[in-house]
């Protein structure tokens, strides 16, 4: 009885061990092409490196190409590596070369104040606010804010405006222009208060105009824009003409502005525009009413020639 039971057992034993070979050979190699697949979904999800295109003049080298049009001169080895050019060699004219994107040069900007009224100031880094006034150079890094009944208008590079509405805190982040390109990088993080935007049309595909505040990002591309923040994590937003820009909230959703429900969401339209606004057209109305009169007197003068004329 013994040796039959001792039999069966170890038939069962061989029995197992052949199940678990047998499970190993079919599943192993599942589990070692899974890994690469999802490696390689990873690598899909990544995104390209982005380049620019330069052609090149007569005589140029990679060490003044990446000295001219990328923030570290030392990215020639990077130029070389990427479009295979041997570094000593002076090429000749119409070689096109890549460039990434993300090492390129960018120059900086300034903002001209065009108009300020009432309480208006700026400051620099750490410095004390200083009264703002017309004709005020600002560069990146300054800070703007307006008490009540003050304003301030800033012009850009560009011909782009921007007003800011009383009791506001506006920090410039970025005002740049890529060397390169051409293409404008403006940044703007609004602390408090209103600020409405009249943007040139971008003509660059790189331009970039953005509006942060702690709870949204408004990029705007050729349009006049409202954004507003009271300080309680709420913003607004809307577009009265230009192409339509997008919104992100602050927890990364994404809403079109410009829509009713944005115009909603600004609140009093119109009456929430600042005083400058208002005063450009209190001065158009006055130059229409102007050339009203203008045109009527030329007329009565040329009527009344020609009565003399046919009394004559």
């Amino acid at each position: 009885m013994r040796g039959r039971a001792g039999s069966t057992g170890r038939r069962a034993g061989a029995v197992l061990a052949a199940a678990g070979l047998f499970a190993l050979a079919c599943f192993a190699p599942a589990s070692a092409h899974a890994q690469p697949s999802r490696a390689s979904k990873q690598r899909a999800k990544a995104a390209p490196p982005a380049y620019v295109s330069y052609v090149t003049h007569a005589g140029d080298t990679l060490y003044e190409i990446a000295s001219r049009y990328l923030s570290d001169t030392g990215d020639w080895a990077v130029l070389s590596r990427i479009n295979h050019v041997p570094a000593p060699r002076r090429m000749a004219a119409g070689i096109a070369l890549r460039l990434p994107a993300d090492k390129l040069k960018q120059d900086p900007e300034t903002a001209r104040v065009i108009a300020t009224s009432g309480p208006a100031e700026h400051a620099s880094g750490a410095s004390r606010y200083l009264p703002l006034t017309t004709g005020a150079t600002l560069d990146e890094g300054d800070r703007i804010r307006t008490g009540p009944n003050g304003f301030v208008t800033l012009e850009l590079s560009d011909g782009s405006h921007l007003t800011m509405t009383q009791n506001g805190t506006l920090d410039i982040d970025r005002l740049r222009r890529t060397t390169l390109t051409g293409a404008g990088d403006r940044q703007l993080e609004l602390r408090r208060g209103q600020v409405e935007s009249q943007v040139t049309h971008a003509t660059k595909k790189d331009d970039r105009f953005q509006i942060r505040s702690p709870s949204v990002v408004a990029g705007v591309r050729g349009t006049r824009f409202r954004v507003a923040y009271d300080g309680d994590a709420q913003t607004h937003g809307s577009r009265s003409a230009g192409r339509r820009g997008r919104r992100r909230s602050g927890r990364g959703a994404l809403a079109q502005v410009g829509t009713a429900a944005g115009r909603a969401a600004a609140g009093v339209g119109a009456t929430a525009r600042g005083a400058l606004w208002q005063r450009y057209a209190s001065r158009r109305r006055d130059r229409r009413c102007s050339r009203a009169a203008s045109r009527t007197d030329a007329q009565g003068a040329g009527e009344s020639a020609g009565r003399q004329d046919g009394g004559l």
